[in-house]
């Protein structure tokens, strides 16, 4: 099995997670759902992109708002 595909297996099995606690983790997080894969590549596409040639030293958090201190 490719590793693409058993990730996305996993992704769909919601990585083992039950769904009741998947619900109560995404009510925390200020946008309501958890991060697309996609989503979450577009933060590491940055750091790898010329774009954040001046960029040192940060951390990049991909939290949908979680400890950004947004509230819902």
């Amino acid at each position: 099995m490719s590793v693409e595909k058993a990730f996305a297996e996993l992704l769909v099995d919601g990585f083992g997670i039950p769904e009741q606690l998947r619900g109560m983790a995404a009510m925390m997080i200020p946008l309501g759902r958890a991060a697309t894969p996609k989503e979450a590549a577009g933060g590491v596409f940055f750091l790898c992109s010329p774009w954040s040639d001046y960029v040192h030293g940060q951390v990049l958090n991909i939290t949908g708002g979680m400890y950004g201190g947004m509230t819902a």
